[in-house]
């Protein structure tokens, strides 16, 4: 939950900053680009947690013996 939470406060966090630079003439195509990179942020990071995840969880099938084993 943690790192949705973050993701989310990043996403939010850019759209704030989006909205409230929409009107000056600094950025060329105005701040669309800023949720999109901020978007994409996002979902590299939970994909990269996932894949953690993954990993952890055959690490332990291998050091764990099978259910019936344990008798």
């Amino acid at each position: 939950m943690a790192a949705h939470a973050g993701t989310l406060g990043i996403t939010a966090t850019a759209y704030s900053f989006a909205r409230g630079n929409a009107s000056t003439r600094r950025f060329s195509f105005a701040t669309g680009k800023v949720d999109e990179l901020a978007g994409f942020l996002s979902a590299s990071i939970l994909m990269l947690w996932a894949l953690g995840i993954g990993v952890e969880s055959l690490e332990i099938k291998e050091i764990c013996p099978p259910f019936g084993a344990i008798r």
